[in-house]
């Protein structure tokens, strides 16, 4: 796989041509769905197809979206995986094959041969629904900073933390912290409202950190 993908690198069309004729992009993306638990093999298919959709050579990209059936099997995974998490169970290379999908709707928007591409696929109906109300809500899910902003200077002076804590000892005060509920996003201003459950779990936040000093 890792060849594959440094053939695809060295932007020659003669080997890409090779690359096409010997449909090694079509069997890496069946290995990839074969080998449902095998991650590296996951890894590296994600950088193939990547890169290839990352490439101006239009008939590289042609046999991608074509041959190779990357927009269906995209979206019949998807189905599987929707219909396994019912059941309690995710289809282990969702991850990998949600990335290939934002780079085929990243490029889409860039290369306008890649747009027509999935404009006159047979599933380009199916495909805009799943963007519109699968892959896009769940990016913008994944972007989110995890635990909310960092609290501003005030806010920390409010519970006596003082301004200087190194990172570790920063992590001991705001592990576990739910601030988003209560205190406003915009520079962590203090909520008068802020509930007493969470003020005293500063305060025991506080107690461990003078404890280990």
């Amino acid at each position: 796989m890792e060849l594959i993908l440094s053939l695809i690198k060295t932007n020659n069309p003669k080997i890409h041509q090779k690359l096409i004729e010997l449909d090694l992009l079509a069997t890496s993306l069946e290995l990839f769905f074969k080998y449902s638990w095998n991650n590296f093999l996951h890894q590296s298919v994600l950088g193939i197809f990547v890169t290839c959709l990352q490439n101006q050579n239009q008939e590289l990209l042609h046999h991608v979206i074509e041959n190779c059936g990357l927009i269906e099997k995209i979206l019949l995974a998807n189905k599987k995986n929707n219909k396994s998490y019912e059941e309690g169970i995710r289809v282990s290379y969702m991850g990998f094959l949600s990335n290939i999908a934002a780079s085929v709707d990243d490029n889409s928007r860039r290369s306008e041969f890649l747009n027509k591409l999935i404009k006159s696929n047979a599933y380009c109906e199916e495909w805009e629904k799943y963007v519109i109300n699968e892959l896009d809500p769940a990016r913008k899910d994944q972007s989110k900073t995890l635990g909310g902003p960092k609290p501003s200077r005030r806010f920390l002076t409010a519970y006596g933390i003082p301004e200087d804590v190194s990172q570790n000892q920063e992590n001991s005060y705001f592990s576990g912290f739910d601030w988003r509920g209560d205190v406003p996003e915009d520079e962590m201003e203090v909520d008068d409202n802020l509930s007493k459950e969470k003020a005293d779990l500063f305060a025991v936040f506080e107690q461990d950190h003078n404890s280990d000093v």
